[in-house]
């Protein structure tokens, strides 16, 4: 689709593929922060949850920006820990050439199980 649409309608592209392609997709799903005995619900939103039915899941992270800041990476990793899932990926749509644009980010505190 190229450059300069809003994050929703590249959000909501894939989705259609995921879906299409027999994947689960939760889109802005909603997750709530633990500290100690202090919950704050839907504390944040991920933009995309995608899991395969077997128990795996990723994260998506949408954005459309001309030059990216490191804080994107920072929240996606700690979207990673709060969830307790390895792997997530950071897509700017902004770029000429989608694979320009994706970075695979790991959680290094992942733990199986956990």
């Amino acid at each position: 689709m190229g450059p300069g649409l809003l994050e929703v309608v590249y959000e909501r592209c894939v989705e259609w593929e995921l879906r299409r392609r027999g994947l689960e997709v939760e889109c802005q799903k909603p997750i709530d922060v633990r500290y100690g005995d202090l919950v704050l619900p839907a504390a944040f939103r991920v933009d995309v949850l995608i899991g395969d039915g077997q128990g795996h899941q990723i994260i998506g992270e949408f954005k459309c920006q001309s030059q990216m800041s490191p804080v994107f990476q920072a929240q996606l990793i700690s979207y990673l820990r709060f969830l307790n899932l390895p792997v997530g990926l950071l897509v700017n749509f902004h770029n000429h050439y989608f694979k320009e644009g994706v970075s695979r980010l790991l959680n290094t505190s992942w733990k199986a199980g956990a």
